[in-house]
C-alpha cells in the first residue's frame, strides 16, 4: 500500500477514530519498552515453552532461569505460583522425577499429564496411561501407531520392548494387546474392556476405517 492510499484511508477516518488508533499505538509502544517484573518474565518463558508443546521443568528453569530473573527469585516465584496475577494461567504438575509448569490457556491438563510422563522418560507409565485413558473415555483400544507420532515419537522397538516389560510387572497386569487381520496391533486395558471387544474394535479401526479412507 503506497502513501496516497494510506492518506486516503486516514482522510476517511473520523478524528475520534484516529485518536483512538494513536492511543493504541502509544500504549503498545509503552508496553513494549516498559520493564517487566520477574514474575512476568517467568510467565512469558513458560508461555513460550508451552507453545512448543513442552513443559518447563523446575530443575532446569531454576538452574538456568530466563534473562532478567535470578536463580533465587526463580525458586521463590515457582514456589508461590498462585500469588501473582501475571502467573494466573500457570499450572504445575508433579512428575516422578521433577515438577513441571505450563500455561493452562494454551495446554490442556490432560496433555500436560501426558507430557510430564514423557519428560520423566517413563515409557511404561506413559503407554499405560494413554491406554487406560482411551479405553475408559472413548472407549476403544489404543492403536500402536498413535505412539509412533506426536507427542510420543517412540520407535516400534521401544514400544514392543515396553509391552514385554509390562508383562513382568504387577503394576501393568491389565495392559494387553490384540491384533487386527492385517497384523496391526492395538493395546487395551482389561480394567475397561474384554479381549473380545478390544479385538473387534481393533479390526474396525485398523481394517474397516482404513478401507473407507
Amino acid at each position: 500500500m503506497n502513501d496516497k492510499e494510506l492518506e486516503a484511508i486516514e482522510n476517511g477516518l473520523s478524528e475520534e477514530t484516529l485518536k483512538a488508533m494513536e492511543e493504541a499505538l502509544d500504549a503498545a509502544e509503552k508496553e513494549k519498552n516498559r520493564k517487566f517484573t520477574e514474575e512476568e518474565l517467568m510467565a512469558k518463558h513458560i508461555n513460550e515453552v508451552t507453545h512448543s508443546e513442552k513443559l518447563v521443568a523446575y530443575s532446569v528453569v531454576t538452574l538456568s532461569p530466563p534473562e532478567g530473573v535470578s536463580k533465587e527469585r526463580a525458586r521463590e516465584i515457582l514456589k508461590n505460583i498462585g500469588n501473582d496475577d501475571a502467573l494466573a494461567s500457570i499450572k504445575s504438575i508433579k512428575g516422578s522425577k521433577d515438577i513441571y509448569y505450563y500455561d493452562s490457556d494454551i495446554m490442556t491438563d490432560r496433555f500436560a499429564e501426558v507430557q510430564s510422563l514423557i519428560q520423566d522418560k517413563n515409557i511404561l507409565e506413559t503407554i499405560a496411561s494413554a491406554v487406560r485413558h482411551d479405553c475408559k473415555v472413548y472407549p476403544r483400544p489404543l492403536r500402536m501407531k498413535v505412539l509412533l507420532d506426536s507427542p510420543y515419537f517412540y520407535s516400534e522397538d521401544e514400544i514392543l520392548g515396553a509391552l514385554a516389560r509390562m508383562k513382568l510387572s504387577e503394576d501393568y497386569s491389565d495392559i494387553d494387546t490384540v491384533s487386527a487381520s492385517n497384523g496391526k496391533i492395538c493395546i487395551y486395558s482389561t480394567l475397561y474392556m474384554s479381549k473380545k471387544y478390544a479385538k473387534a474394535l481393533c479390526e474396525e479401526m485398523e481394517v474397516e476405517w482404513m478401507r473407507n479412507l
